[in-house]
């Protein structure tokens, strides 16, 4: 009878220990700036919550796709950021100094996580200075996102 009940607890503990490294990051809040009817201007975005971000351990599939040539400049990272929904992970993410903080890097993207407050902060950079007098409307605009993670 003791067995099966300590096989059971080395299961769970071992789950356990195996999802700790992956997080699901939910928008809570989101600003930034649009251009419209000719001017730039800033804008609260009521949808944040659509924002959706997976942080996880990379997979071997993953390890495939970092060898090619890619938006990652890091090719071997802890973690990996991946939009929900999305195939390919769009950041990569280390430990910075802090064991607490997980930075994740993208081409065009940036997401800062703290394991302790379970809190992360979100940017997207392009938008502002990558577009030229007359082009402002091409559909890029700066944007920054606080949320919530819950590990899974």
């Amino acid at each position: 009878m003791l067995r099966p009940l300590a096989v059971a607890v080395v299961a769970l503990l071992s789950c356990e220990t195996a999802t700790a490294e992956s997080w699901l990051c939910v928008g809570d809040q989101g600003t930034g700036f649009e251009f419209k009817n000719g001017k730039w201007r800033s804008v609260i975005y009521k949808n944040a919550d659509t924002l959706k971000i997976v942080i996880r351990t990379p997979t071997a599939s993953d390890r495939e796709f970092l060898k090619r040539p890619n938006i990652l400049d890091d090719p071997n990272p802890k973690w990996l950021a991946v939009p929900l929904g999305e195939e390919f992970p769009t950041m990569a993410c280390n430990e910075n100094g802090n064991p607490d903080f997980v930075n994740c890097e993208g081409a065009i993207q940036e997401l800062r996580f703290n394991k302790s407050s379970l809190r992360f902060q979100y940017t997207y950079r392009p938008g502002y200075i990558d577009s030229k007098a007359g082009s402002d409307d091409n559909g890029d605009e700066p944007k920054m996102a606080i949320g919530r993670c819950s590990m899974i």
